[in-house]
């Protein structure tokens, strides 16, 4: 048993028995998860630090790995996000990411306390703005992430080169709180 962890701790594939301890284990300060999707192994959570201004909360994306109902973490692909907005606007964020794990993905926060029930994005193609993918996803949280049927782009640099991309998000009755967008 001695070896293992000594094999573990060498080879950094220590496993935890929750997602919030293997991401607590790379992170000086505690975090909270807001939304974890085991099905594509991806997760938002909260940066909690106390000695931040809480206007301007971090939140992070990330993949992470499960085997045998073990969770493993790494900080190495982890997309970290502060904003606000001005003019009394709604803070919105929204991100389009391509990860080796997941394939394309939508995610995104919201800061409001309006009760938001989705985000409709809409990726429209610069060279033929016709042709659009609609993405509809469910917040939890105030956050959410969600996968186009179909990968379309391989990097951020592609996708905003040949794609417009509008977000709104969207409250239980059908109005738009707020939206994001080229």
């Amino acid at each position: 048993m001695i070896l293992f962890l000594v094999l573990s701790a060498l080879t950094g594939c220590i496993s935890y028995n929750s997602l919030e301890k293997a991401i607590q284990s790379k992170w000086k300060y505690p975090i909270k998860i807001l939304y974890a999707d085991e099905n594509k192994r991806t997760v938002i959570f909260l940066d909690q630090s106390k000695d931040k201004d809480p206007d301007r909360d971090q939140y992070i994306f990330n993949t992470f790995k499960m085997k045998n109902s073990q969770y493993r973490y790494s900080t190495d692909r982890e997309e970290c996000w502060t904003f606000t907005a001005d003019n009394g606007l709604t803070p919105f964020l929204c991100r389009s990411v391509n990860t080796e794990e997941a394939g394309n993905v939508i995610w995104g926060a919201i800061k409001t306390d309006k009760h938001v029930q989705k985000v409709l994005v809409t990726y429209a193609d610069r060279s033929n703005p016709d042709n659009q993918i609609e993405v509809e996803i469910p917040v939890v949280n105030n956050v959410f992430i969600g996968y186009p049927k179909d990968n379309f782009f391989n990097s951020e640099t592609s996708l905003y080169r040949e794609w417009k991309i509008k977000a709104s998000a969207i409250d239980d009755k059908g109005n738009i709180i707020a939206t994001s967008g080229n």
